[in-house]
C-alpha cells in the first residue's frame, strides 16, 4: 500500500508486511524484480515499522520513515528518523541529522526528495537541528552533498500556531510546501524556497 512511483513508472515503491513490522519494498517493472528496501543491516527483522516511501522523479532513490534502529549502525536515538535509499547500491542512510553529522534529538518523519536526490525535506521535533525552538515540529532540508541540514522558515510558522504536518519539495528541489491544521481542522498551506537550493 501507498505506492509511490517514478516518472516513467518502471519503479515502484510500497509498503507491505515483510516480517513483524511494516517494511518498505521496491518493485521493478522492467525486470520483476521485488527488493527490501528497509533492511535491517545484520540480517534478521527489523524492531520497528518503516512507512511513507518516497522514490526519486528519476527512479535512482527512495526516502522513508522508520521506527526502526536496526537499518543503519548511526541510529541510535530511539525516535522516528528519515532515510535515504540509493537503488543503485542497495545502501541506506540516515537523512535526519544535523550538518555535524548527529542523529536528531527527537522524531523526524514525512520526507520529500527532488528529482535528482539532491534535496530532502522532512518533519522534525528535533532540536540540535538549528532553527526556532518555539514549535513543536518544524520542516526541515538536507543536501547530502553538502552535507548541510537547516531549518526551513514559512511564514507564519516561526508563531507555531499550526505545527507542520505534511511537508512537499518541488521537483527542481527550489519550493518548499507545507500543510498545517489550523483552529477548527483547516488546513493551511504555505509555500516558501529551499534555503540550500
Amino acid at each position: 500500500f501507498r505506492p509511490s512511483s517514478s516518472n516513467d513508472g518502471n519503479q515502484i515503491a510500497f509498503e507491505s508486511f515483510g516480517g513483524l513490522y511494516t517494511d518498505i519494498f521496491l518493485k521493478n517493472r522492467q525486470t520483476a524484480s521485488l527488493s527490501l528496501v528497509s533492511s535491517p543491516l545484520v540480517g534478521g527483522y527489523n524492531n520497528g515499522s518503516a512507512t511513507k516511501a518516497v522514490i526519486s522523479p528519476n527512479g535512482n532513490t527512495i526516502v522513508y520513515q522508520s521506527t526502526a534502529s536496526t537499518i543503519v549502525s548511526s541510529d541510535l536515538n530511539a525516535s522516528a528518523d528519515v532515510f535515504k535509499y540509493t537503488i543503485a547500491t542497495s545502501t541506506n542512510e540516515l537523512i535526519s541529522k544535523s550538518s555535524e553529522g548527529v542523529a536528531g534529538d527527537s522524531s523526524s518523519s514525512a520526507p520529500s526528495v527532488d528529482t535528482n536526490a539532491n534535496n530532502i525535506l522532512f518533519i522534525s521535533a528535533a532540536r540540535n537541528f538549528g532553527g526556532s525552538f518555539n514549535c513543536s515540529t518544524s520542516d526541515f532540508v538536507r543536501s547530502e552533498s553538502r552535507k548541510l541540514t537547516v531549518p526551513v522558515e514559512i511564514g507564519s510558522q516561526s508563531a507555531c500556531s499550526t505545527p507542520v504536518k505534511q511537508v512537499f519539495l518541488s521537483s527542481t528541489g527550489a519550493l518548499v510546501a507545507s500543510v498545517s491544521v489550523a483552529s477548527g481542522g483547516f488546513r493551511e498551506i504555505q509555500i516558501s524556497s529551499n534555503p540550500l537550493n
